[in-house]
């Protein structure tokens, strides 16, 4: 029973853990568009001299400007930034309508969050974030679905590779085990289909020293 109730603390941390990286990330979005906001605000506009002795300039730089901008939408994609960025709820079945290679199950009873271009308004990405409390299993998945969307995954490490239904799972795995034998799996990995990426992070804990991190997503993301 002691046993048990430690790896239901260790459970209830981790999640505690996933939900503040959640807040944290809102409230950085905020902050940043509050800091620009308040950049715009207090520039200052040109004085009617120096506009004047720079309308030749700013023509020349405009034709140049549109002729490069001309050049780089024929073959670019749209870029997009974080401070154009919005968060709605969202649902599963909502998301595996923007999907074409992988459907999430649902299985488990998941929060989901869809994010969106304000300026182009294009779906980006969904965040989704769910736990299996009979397994002591936690998932933080990233979906993007907008395939000229480009979500940076810093460089993160993937040392092995799993291949489920045809798809190829890039993943880095580790393992802790404490005095009372009660071992703990962090995962992180990443999916790529012609359409979508899929970045996820997986944690568990339990007696087993068996992960079950590749069963468990192989069971929760279903490919067409």
């Amino acid at each position: 029973m002691k046993r048990y109730k430690k790896l239901q603390h260790i459970v209830n941390e981790s999640l505690a853990k996933n939900r503040d990286e959640q807040l944290l990330k809102s409230l950085k979005i905020q902050n940043e568009r509050l800091i620009n906001a308040k950049r715009k605000s207090t520039k200052r506009p040109f004085k009617l001299a120096m506009v004047s002795s720079c309308v030749a300039v700013v023509l020349v730089v405009a034709i140049i400007g549109g002729l490069f901008l001309f050049k780089q939408d024929s073959g670019s994609t749209d870029q997009y930034f974080i401070d154009n960025e919005i968060r709605i709820e969202s649902t599963v079945s909502e998301l595996n309508t923007y999907t074409d290679f992988i459907d999430l199950s649902s299985s488990i009873d998941w929060r989901v969050t869809k994010y969106l271009d304000t300026k182009y308004n294009h779906v980006l990405y969904f965040i989704v974030i769910g736990e299996n409390f009979a397994t002591f299993e936690a998932y933080h998945f990233t979906v993007v679905v907008n395939k000229n969307y480009k979500k940076a995954d810093m460089n993160l490490y993937y040392n092995q590779e799993q291949s489920i239904s045809n798809q190829t799972l890039l993943y880095y795995e580790e393992v802790e085990v404490d005095d009372d034998m009660i071992y703990t799996f962090k995962s992180r990995g990443k999916i790529v289909t012609e359409k979508e990426t899929v970045f996820m992070n997986y944690e568990s804990v339990g007696f087993n020293e068996t992960s079950n991190f590749i069963p468990s997503i192989s069971n929760l993301l279903i490919f067409s």
